[in-house]
C-alpha cells in the first residue's frame, strides 16, 4: 500500500519550474476525468485535507476527481505529437461511446495512500471500466514515465521535502472507515494551466453515458 511512497526517503516539494520544454507556451493541458460529487465522500475528502494540512500546499484548487487518462495540449491543429485537436477529441468521444456504458462502478477505499508527490485515496475498478477507458484514451506523454494505470483521487500536493516515514505515520493516523461504492454516469474532458501547480480544472466537454449525449463547455475546439 505504501511501497510507492517508501521508494524515496523524502517527498517532493512544490514544483517551481516552468517546464517550458514540455508545454512550449501552450496554455491548456487536457485530461479525461470522473468528478466526485458524492456528499459522503466529499466530507471524507475534506477530512483528509484537514488531517494532512501541515504537509500540503494551501493553493490546491482542483475538484476531487479520478483521472481516466491525460490526452495532451488542447490546440486547434495538431503540430506536435502531444497536441490534442478536434479530430483527436472526436475520435476519443467515439471510443468512449463504443463501450456502450451507462454507468461506471468503482469503490473508494477509505484509507489514505500516497505517492512521493501527493497523498490520496485508492479507487477500486469494480468492473474494469476505468482500465478499459484508460487503455482507449491514454496518449504517449513524456511526463508520465509510462507508469501503470492506478486509479486514485489526489487530495493535495506536498508543500516541502518531508521525511517519508513522517508522512507514513500521518497517513496511518487517519481513521479508517467503510469503503464508499459509487456509480458515475458523466465523463468530463477538463483542462489545467500547465505552469500552475495544483491549479483549478476547467470543464471543456461532458459526455452523459445515460443517454450518450455530449455537451461542450468551452470554445477551445
Amino acid at each position: 500500500m505504501y511501497s510507492e511512497l517508501l521508494k524515496y526517503s523524502q517527498t517532493f516539494g512544490p514544483m517551481e519550474e516552468d517546464f517550458y520544454d514540455w508545454h512550449k507556451g501552450r496554455a491548456k493541458y487536457g485530461v479525461w476525468v470522473l468528478e466526485l460529487d458524492d456528499e459522503v465522500f466529499l466530507q471524507r475528502y475534506c477530512q483528509a485535507q484537514q488531517h494532512l494540512s501541515p504537509y500540503l500546499i494551501s493553493h490546491y484548487h482542483r475538484k476531487p476527481h479520478i483521472t481516466l487518462a491525460p490526452c495532451g495540449f488542447l490546440m486547434p491543429e495538431k503540430n506536435n505529437a502531444d497536441d490534442y485537436d478536434a479530430a483527436s477529441l472526436m475520435q476519443d468521444v467515439d471510443n468512449i461511446l463504443s463501450l456502450d456504458l451507462s454507468v461506471i462502478d468503482c469503490t473508494i477505499r477509505n484509507v489514505l495512500i500516497s505517492y512521493a508527490i501527493a497523498p490520496g485515496f485508492e479507487v477500486l475498478d469494480n468492473q474494469g471500466d476505468l482500465g478499459r477507458l484508460n487503455g482507449l484514451l491514454r496518449k504517449a506523454d513524456p511526463m508520465d514515465d509510462n507508469i501503470d494505470y492506478f486509479p486514485h483521487i489526489t487530495v493535495g500536493l506536498y508543500n516541502a521535502q518531508w521525511c517519508t516515514r513522517l508522512i507514513l505515520s500521518a497517513l496511518q493516523q487517519f481513521a479508517i472507515e467503510d469503503d464508499i461504492v459509487l456509480q458515475h454516469s458523466v465523463i468530463k474532458l477538463v483542462s489545467y494551466v500547465p505552469t500552475v501547480s495544483g491549479g483549478a480544472l476547467q470543464d471543456e466537454l461532458m459526455i452523459n453515458l445515460s443517454d450518450q449525449s455530449m455537451v461542450r463547455r468551452s470554445e477551445t475546439f
